[in-house]
C-alpha cells in the first residue's frame, strides 16, 4: 500500500526528466536546423551566380524548323516536348510552317536543321543551298487545316542537345505575368548578312514582354483562343515558344497584328496541343509556377518536421514504456473475454454493386452502396456523369461494364473501356491506376501507365479517353 501511495510521485520525476530530454532535443535539433537552412541558403546563393535564366534554358528546346513545298523553302520554329529536360523527338510547331500556304496541303518535305551550315543563301545571286546531311526530316504527326494552327512533328532521330520543355495550361498563367518569346525570326538573319539560316541554341532570339490579356482571335473566325502580349514577333518566330518567368511553355507564337506592323502578338493556348498530344498517346509534362520560390520554404520545413519527428519518436517511446505493463493486464483479459460466445454481427458486409443479379446498365445515380466513405468526393466535371459528385471508398472502379464497375458508363460511350480505371483510399490518400483500357487515364493532361497506382492530391484532376470526361478531387461538403 506504501508502495502504491509512492508510484504516481516516481512517474512524475521520470515524466520530468522524459520532457526536459525532449526540450533539450528539440532546442539542439533546431539550432542545427538553423544551421542547416543557413548553409543550405548560401550554397543555393552561391550555385546561383553565373547561372543562366530560365528563359536562356528554355532555348535548349527550341529548334529551327524548314519546310519545302513544290521546290519553295519556308522556316519557322518549333519547340520540343517530352521528358523535361531531355532530348527528344517529338516537337510543336505551327500548322501554316509545315504547309504549302498557297494550297494548305503539308508540304513534301519538313526537316529540322542542325546547324548553321544546313541552309546557305546567296544574296546576290538570290540562291539557296541545302546540306541535306545537317538535317533530321520529320513526320507530320497531327496538324490542323488553319486555326488553332499548331502540328506535331517527329524527327527521324532526337535531335542533338535540344531538349524538351515543360508545359502548363494557359488558363494557370495571368495577365500583367512577364513571358518571353523564344524562336528564329527572319530579320535576326540579316545580321549575319542573310547569308545563312541560324538555327545554332546560341542563335535564339529572346524577346521580352507581358501578357495583355486572353481573348478570342478574330482572323480565325472568332473561335481560337490567343494570349495576347507585347514580346516582340517576327516572321519566322511562329511555331516557337510564349514561356513563362519559369521557362514552361504557356502558348504557341503564332500571329502579329495592329496598325505598326507586329504592334501586338499573339500566342494560340498551348492547351490545343496539349490535347492532341492527348489524343496521339504522346508523352508529356506539365509544371506549375512557382516550384523553385517554394524550395527554400520546402527547406525550412523539412528541417523542422526533422526536429519535431525526433521529438515525438522520444515522447511514442516513453508512452510505450509506460504503457507495457497495461498492456500485459489488458492482454490477459481480453483472452478471458475470448471465452465468452459473442453475438452476431449486426452489419452485413456490402455486396458490390452489379457483382451478384443486379445488373445495371444505366449510369450510377448514388454512392450510398460503395463501402465505406472516405470523406473523398469524386466530381465529374464534364462528361456523362457532369455536375455530379460520389464518395470514395476503398475501391472504386470506373467503366462501361456494370458486372466489374461501381461507377458504370453507358455502353458505347467514346473512350471508355470496359474496366477503365480504378480509384483507391489508404492511409488517407487517393490513388488511380489505369487498368489497362484502350485509349488510356490521363491526369492533369498526362497519360498515366497501365496498372500503375497515381497519386492523385486535393483539386488534381483526371479524364478517361478524351479531356471531355473529366473529374476533380474534392472534399465532403
Amino acid at each position: 500500500m506504501r508502495f502504491m501511495e509512492k508510484r504516481p510521485v516516481i512517474e512524475k520525476q521520470k515524466i520530468k526528466k522524459v520532457l526536459l530530454g525532449i526540450l533539450f532535443v528539440f532546442a539542439m535539433t533546431a539550432d542545427f536546423t538553423a544551421i542547416s537552412v543557413k548553409a543550405a541558403e548560401h550554397a543555393t546563393q552561391e550555385a546561383s551566380e553565373g547561372e543562366t535564366t530560365p528563359a536562356d534554358e528554355a532555348c535548349r528546346g527550341v529548334v529551327r524548323v524548314c519546310s519545302i513545298a513544290d521546290s519553295e523553302l519556308s522556316t519557322g520554329s518549333g519547340f520540343g516536348v517530352g521528358k523535361t529536360g531531355e532530348e527528344t523527338d517529338i516537337f510543336i510547331t505551327n500548322w501554316h510552317v509545315v504547309v504549302d500556304i498557297r494550297t494548305g496541303a503539308v508540304s513534301d518535305e519538313v526537316y529540322i536543321l542542325l546547324d548553321n551550315e544546313a541552309v546557305k543563301r546567296d544574296p546576290q545571286n538570290d540562291t539557296v543551298s541545302l546540306d541535306y546531311s545537317r538535317m533530321v526530316k520529320c513526320k507530320v504527326l497531327r496538324t490542323t487545316q488553319g486555326y488553332p494552327d499548331y502540328a506535331i512533328l517527329q524527327s527521324e532521330k532526337k535531335i542533338e542537345g535540344h531538349t524538351a520543355l515543360s508545359l502548363l495550361p494557359s488558363e494557370k498563367a495571368k495577365r500583367g505575368e512577364s513571358v518571353f518569346a523564344l524562336g528564329f525570326p527572319g530579320s535576326s538573319d540579316l545580321a549575319n548578312g542573310n547569308t545563312y539560316c541560324a538555327a545554332l541554341i546560341e542563335d535564339v532570339t529572346v524577346t521580352k514582354g507581358a501578357i495583355s490579356r486572353f481573348t478570342k482571335l478574330q482572323a480565325s473566325g472568332g473561335d481560337t483562343m490567343i494570349i495576347q502580349h507585347d514580346a516582340h514577333i517576327n516572321h519566322g518566330n511562329s511555331g516557337g515558344p510564349l514561356v513563362n518567368e519559369e521557362g514552361v511553355v504557356i502558348g504557341i507564337n503564332t500571329y502579329g497584328f495592329g496598325d505598326v506592323e507586329m504592334e501586338h502578338s499573339a500566342a494560340v493556348y498551348i492547351d490545343y496541343a496539349i490535347e492532341a498530344l492527348d489524343e496521339l498517346g504522346l508523352y508529356y509534362e506539365t509544371k506549375n509556377g512557382g516550384e523553385k520560390q517554394a524550395e527554400r520554404m520546402d527547406l525550412r520545413i523539412f528541417a523542422l518536421a526533422a526536429a519535431a519527428g525526433v521529438s515525438i519518436l522520444l515522447l511514442v517511446f516513453w508512452a510505450v514504456r509506460k504503457n507495457k505493463r497495461a498492456s500485459s493486464n489488458r492482454d490477459q483479459r481480453v483472452k478471458e473475454a475470448e471465452k465468452i460466445p459473442s453475438a452476431p454481427d449486426s452489419q452485413t458486409p456490402l455486396v458490390r454493386p452489379g457483382a451478384s443479379a443486379i445488373q445495371r446498365t444505366a449510369p450510377v445515380s448514388s454512392p450510398s452502396t460503395w463501402n465505406t466513405d472516405s470523406g473523398m468526393r469524386l466530381q465529374a466535371v464534364s462528361g456523362v456523369f457532369a455536375g455530379k459528385r460520389y464518395a470514395i471508398s476503398s475501391r472504386v472502379r470506373i467503366g462501361r461494364d456494370a458486372s466489374r464497375n461501381e461507377l458504370v458508363y453507358p455502353q458505347g460511350t467514346p473512350g471508355i473501356s470496359g474496366a477503365h480505371c480504378e480509384l483507391s483510399f489508404r492511409n488517407g490518400q487517393v490513388y488511380i491506376r489505369d487498368l489497362g483500357s484502350t485509349y488510356g487515364t490521363f491526369v492533369d493532361g498526362k497519360k498515366i501507365e497501365p496498372n500503375h497506382q497515381v497519386p492523385l492530391r486535393l483539386g488534381e484532376s483526371f479524364y478517361m479517353g478524351q479531356p471531355s470526361e473529366r473529374f476533380i478531387i474534392a472534399e465532403k461538403r
